[in-house]
């Protein structure tokens, strides 16, 4: 028997690279994207990233594609405007030595800062120099369309990965009408719908919400005190996702009350969908693409949400089933296989 050649993998840059045992509230999305690839590519760079885009350059000679997650943060960060002239000048070279780059559009602009030049400039740059740009919500495909015309060819839509259940132990007893959870980031709207709802409904009609997550920013965190009364509790600080699942079976819903118009996607809410809770969540992004599964339900105002939590009812055992399906078919393993089968159609044509 001829002896086949090893197949060889084609060298990966990712990013960002971090450093969680630095971080305050690690994003697992990172280390599950970059686990489920290496099955498929070789990861060339190691270490967490430092060098901010010289280390695009640096790594030039030995990667064949590049794997950018909010690299359209650059402005932002230190020495932001220059960072961003680099980039482009990396973009530039990239194409000229034929190495490819495929983006993950997260979110229509950034969660971190205000729309401005910069940051917008970064979306073009990327829509225009990427090969391939995944979205975890089918509005990413109009977003890229709007922003630049001609350009949405080259965005697939993927729905966010999720793992497997979380197993924990049903309670037929709601002591919440809702559960907000997760750190606690002023895009998030939390603050917005306690004052809402502190403002609008009359004591009889309160609903009862607990939070759990912790909130860096002071200013913010007095905000939300301010809301705090005997229906409305907030536990300031982390929990495994264990301990949220637990108090989800608890809860009529896992309530998501975002207001940012920059929102695609939730990792928050692919977890959330692991717990057998029934959600609430804003008619737009991934909660909308997903709701035909019943298990997420949408509002469009937060004067929705009082009808909605009267009309509870617990999940059918047809949406349970739904659910494992989806897990099943959606997990870190196939969707790292699904990417790198369009990667291979763009490599080869």
């Amino acid at each position: 028997m001829i002896a086949q050649p090893r197949k060889t993998m084609d060298r990966l840059f990712f990013y960002p690279k971090v450093d969680f045992t630095q971080v305050e509230s690690p994003n697992p999305y990172i280390v599950n994207m970059e686990g489920a690839l290496s099955a498929h590519f070789k990861i060339v760079n190691k270490k967490e990233n430092r060098g901010g885009v010289l280390e695009f350059f640096e790594n030039l000679f030995r990667t064949d594609i590049y794997f950018f997650n909010w690299v359209e943060n650059l402005p932002i960060y230190r020495f932001g405007k220059l960072q961003v002239m680099f980039f482009i000048l990396f973009t530039w070279l990239a194409k000229l030595m034929n190495k490819k780059m495929i983006w993950v559009l997260h979110n229509k602009y950034s969660h971190s800062t205000d729309k401005n030049f910069w940051t917008d400039w970064m979306y073009k740059v990327l829509i225009k120099s990427s090969d391939l740009i995944i979205t975890h919500s089918s509005e990413g495909i109009d977003f890229v369309a709007n922003v630049s015309k001609g350009m949405e060819g080259k965005v697939h839509y993927l729905p966010h990965p999720a793992r497997p259940r979380i197993a924990s132990v049903k309670s037929s007893i709601k002591e919440y009408d809702l559960l907000i959870w997760g750190a606690l980031h002023p895009y998030k709207g939390v603050a917005d719908f306690l004052e809402f709802i502190n403002k609008n409904l009359v004591q009889e009609d309160k609903i009862t919400v607990l939070i759990i997550g912790k909130c860096f920013d002071q200013d913010y965190l007095i905000r939300l005190n301010k809301s705090l009364n005997e229906k409305i509790t907030h536990i300031n600080e982390f929990r495994t996702l264990e301990e949220i699942s637990s108090f989800a079976q608890k809860s009529k819903y896992v309530f998501f009350p975002y207001n940012s118009p920059s929102l695609l996607s939730s990792g928050t809410l692919m977890d959330s969908m692991r717990m057998d809770a029934r959600i609430l969540g804003p008619n737009i992004g991934s909660f909308k693409d997903l709701s035909y599964m019943g298990v997420i339900e949408n509002y469009s105002e937060f004067e929705d949400i009082q009808q909605i939590i009267t009309a509870y009812q617990d999940l059918r055992k047809s949406e349970i089933a739904q659910l494992r399906v989806f897990f099943r078919e959606n997990s870190w393993k196939n969707f790292a296989t699904n990417l790198n089968v369009i990667y291979r159609g763009l490599r080869n044509n």
